[in-house]
């Protein structure tokens, strides 16, 4: 059988209708038609029934699968209707010969049979809790509802189907939560949310109640924060941008138990196992983002690092063009970049740059790789108080410009604030070093450089790690600096620099 394209809003509201029992004959004849004509309609109405009914039935057997097919058209109907009665037998076959996907989809997210998932249809007497607003004109979406009861408005109970594009949740309390497709997400409570597929950031920083979120491996209870979330079918992501979170990997075995806190500039992947994975570099999305250049793709495609402890969860914050005024420098303190005493050099604004951990400053005989997917220029910004290291005087040109950092200093008493704009809050100043990279390919760099003054060692040391700027050359760009610039050596797996071999 040859399928052929489906509507997909329209099958989720039939299917709804079909769930909470307002189908009409009509309708069941429609639904008949799509389920008997797409293998994806198919896989579609299996997971809107996993998720939205209420399942009663068996596993394992092909009883189990005939049920949900059935409607509830009256018997009279059924018998004197041979129409609708060939395309029910019609579908149900077809169902059962395409029941493996359900199955699978059932077996990577047993949550989809508890009762923590099973959402009452009809919400219209349920509390509103918020709102969803669309990010950009693409985004797509419906709740565990029938469609004509749709709307901005999100009822305790209601599940979100984002199909495409982003949104942005508004919870009482001031919560405030972005969402990017695809998703699926039932919010339980004001201050609770299910989250089986997607990912979701929260911002709960100047909420009156933080915003908890349950997954099929874990429990993520903020406490004041800026976090993430990305569920799976084989693991749970949780990133820190602020605060700190508390995570119970055996959210549903042993509740209260093998808590583990985690805080700014952390990342943590939690395994079907339950074990816990460093995440070393997280790339800020697209869709949540804003980006100066969003037709163009990433300069900076991955980083890593030689760090093997197995307490250690810092990770990297790949920010795709987001080089500019006011752009926060690390990923564990809140300062920021800005230019001196006029804006910072326009040769920076636009790029990709790379959001280190200010803690590395002092970490001796540090290696950082970066995976470089175009030619472009590459900068380090290094803290004037520290000496140039030896690897960067080999590889990158000084120069001769400068580049602010604003700090955040929350531990003094009288708690130093950022100020926004160039020139206005200026505490230490970097130097703007420069190598151009023809090729696409690794590039290493190595420790931050040692403090001119010894005197200073530790954590507390008066010093500041180094940015990383990466900004994509242009065609001709490329073309003048080949003529004149290194050789490079061609590898089975890409051209690299003859120069990154050493």
């Amino acid at each position: 059988m040859n399928d052929k394209g489906f509507d997909g809003e329209r099958l989720r509201s039939l299917t709804l209708q079909k769930c909470d029992g307002t189908i009409e004959e009509d309708g069941t004849n429609e639904l008949c038609d799509l389920l008997s004509e797409s293998s994806e309609a198919r896989e579609l109405y299996w997971q809107i029934i996993a998720v939205h009914c209420q399942l009663d039935w068996e596993l394992g057997g092909p009883s189990a699968v005939d049920a949900p097919i059935a409607v509830r058209a009256s018997d009279d109907r059924f018998s004197s209707n041979y129409r609708v009665g060939a395309k029910l037998f019609l579908a149900a076959c077809v169902l059962v010969a395409a029941s493996t996907a359900f199955w699978l989809y059932v077996g990577r997210h047993p949550a989809a049979l508890d009762d923590q998932l099973h959402v009452k249809v009809e919400t219209r007497d349920a509390p509103v809790l918020g709102t969803v607003a669309a990010l950009g004109t693409d985004a797509k979406w419906t709740f565990g509802r029938s469609a004509e009861r749709d709307s901005n408005e999100i009822r305790q109970g209601d599940t979100i189907w984002l199909e495409k594009g982003a949104v942005e949740l508004k919870l009482v309390g001031n919560s405030v939560a972005k969402l990017e497709s695809p998703l699926i997400a039932s919010l339980q409570s004001a201050d609770r949310l299910r989250l089986l597929k997607g990912m979701i950031k929260v911002d709960s920083v100047d909420s009156m109640q933080g915003l908890t979120i349950e997954t099929d491996l874990a429990e993520v209870v903020e406490l004041g924060t800026t976090y993430s979330v990305k569920a799976s079918d084989d693991s749970t992501d949780i990133v820190v941008f602020d605060g700190s979170v508390a995570l119970n990997p055996s959210a549903e075995d042993d509740r209260g138990t093998s808590i583990e806190h985690f805080h700014s500039g952390e990342a943590v992947r939690v395994g079907v196992d339950k074990s816990l994975s460093r995440i070393v570099s997280v790339q800020q999305s697209s869709v949540l983002a804003s980006r100066r250049n969003k037709t163009m793709l990433p300069v900076i495609s991955a980083v890593a690092d030689d760090n093997s402890r197995h307490d250690f969860y810092n990770f990297y914050e790949i920010v795709p063009g987001g080089m500019e005024e006011d752009a926060e420098a690390f990923v564990d303190r809140r300062h920021q970049w800005n230019g001196i005493k006029e804006p910072m050099p326009s040769y920076l604004v636009g790029g990709d740059y790379v959001k280190t951990f200010n803690d590395d400053k002092v970490t001796k005989e540090l290696q950082i790789q970066l995976e470089l997917a175009r030619p472009c220029s590459l900068y380090v910004l290094l803290d004037n108080r520290v000496a140039a290291p030896d690897w960067l005087k080999a590889s990158f040109d000084d120069t001769g410009d400068d580049i602010g950092v604003d700090e955040h200093l929350k531990h003094l008493p009288n708690r130093k604030q950022i100020v926004v704009g160039f020139g206005k809050s200026i505490d230490r100043t970097h130097s703007i070093w420069r190598r151009e990279v023809l090729q696409p390919g690794r590039i290493t760099l190595g420790p931050n450089g040692s403090l001119k003054d010894s005197s200073h060692q530790g954590q507390d040391s008066p010093s500041n790690m180094y940015g990383i700027v990466a900004v994509a050359h242009s065609a001709s760009e490329s073309f003048q600096l080949a003529q004149v610039d290194r050789p490079v050596l061609i590898s089975h797996r890409r051209l690299i620099s003859i120069f990154d071999l050493q």
